[in-house]
């Protein structure tokens, strides 16, 4: 390895070698090498003068222009002077939130008038006023029915079916306050009760006896009993096909008491399966009446009736027990 004189003698031999023409020169101006030596070292000096120089003259100008820049706003504001913000007048007020009851209106001002300078102060106080406005109540208006609409399609094409009508309650509508209408919106009826190659089902029976109602309530009359499903002297239906199956029970109160009617329905003796109709009243002028209805599955060989009748002595003739298929599962 080469040691640190050996590349120190190589730096001065290059050195050497590069200026071997210019001492050649020397030679022949009879200047000797020490002379040049000091002319190049001077020269380094002055350029290093120089640069240094410059950059005391950039920064010189840097310091002039920051000088510049506050003599020129300290003048602005002494020959322009400070200015503070005023309010402009209030605008009108605003609509108000409501037509009628307690709302709320606005109206606003800006600080424009004029407007503050840069080292001006704002605006003292606030830029918005709010009060209350319409403080006149409400008309209250209770609404109103429509007049019923068209009966609806019936929910089968044969069959015992069912169809619907409605009404609305916007004949007013009724307002925030007002009381909406009183009674439903919605009837319904049967319809097509025409037989569906052998499938209609039904029966409808009224009059019922006033001594039975215990395990069974039974009827008098008959106005529709298809195929006798409905055995008028045990007062019982008799499933003959699987299918679903609407029941409905109306109780008819005389109007020489106050004591009330129920009754409920029963499948095969031994199941109650639902409450049926109840009819009561205070007042023995009157003559109050009850309506339930059941849909409910049954398969061949089934049995409904209503039992547990109450108050049969007070029954009326009207009162009646009415069963449909509706659905036929075959």
């Amino acid at each position: 390895m080469r040691g640190v004189g050996d590349r120190r003698a190589g730096i001065e031999l290059d050195e050497i070698k590069e200026n071997e023409n210019v001492y050649e020169e020397l030679d022949k101006k009879c200047i000797n090498s020490d002379t040049y030596d000091n002319e190049k070292t001077e020269k380094k000096t002055k350029k290093e003068n120089m640069d240094t120089t410059k950059v005391v003259i950039v920064l010189l100008c840097v310091v002039v222009a920051a000088l510049v820049v506050a003599v020129a706003t300290v003048s602005s504001v002494v020959y322009f002077g400070v200015t503070d913000g005023g309010w402009t007048d209030w605008e009108d007020w605003r609509a108000c939130s409501v037509t009628c009851g307690t709302g709320f209106t606005t109206r606003i001002r800006t600080c424009s008038n004029p407007r503050p300078s840069i080292m001006g102060r704002y605006c003292d106080g606030t830029s918005l006023q709010v009060q209350s406005c319409n403080n006149t109540s409400c008309s209250v208006t209770d609404g109103g029915w429509t007049g019923w609409e068209d009966w609806g399609a019936c929910s089968v094409t044969c069959g015992a079916g069912i169809t619907t009508r409605i009404r609305s309650c916007s004949n007013p509508r009724p307002s925030v306050m007002g009381r909406y209408c009183d009674g439903t919106f919605v009837q319904v009826q049967t319809c097509n009760s025409g037989s569906c190659s052998g499938d209609s089902v039904g029966f409808s029976v009224y009059g019922p006896y006033p001594n039975s109602g215990g395990n069974s309530l039974t009827f008098k009359r008959t106005l529709y009993n298809n195929n006798d499903v409905f055995n008028m002297t045990s007062g019982e239906f008799v499933c003959q096909k699987v299918g679903l199956y609407l029941f409905i029970s109306t109780l008819l109160r005389t109007n020489d008491t106050i004591s009330s009617l129920s009754c409920k329905y029963y499948k095969n003796y031994d199941m109650s399966i639902a409450y049926g109709s109840h009819a009561s009243s205070n007042n023995a002028s009157d003559n109050p009446s009850g309506t339930t209805s059941i849909l409910y599955y049954l398969k061949p060989g089934d049995r409904v009736y209503l039992g547990s009748c109450r108050g049969m002595n007070y029954m009326a003739r009207g009162s009646g027990f009415t069963g449909l298929l509706i659905n036929p599962m075959h």
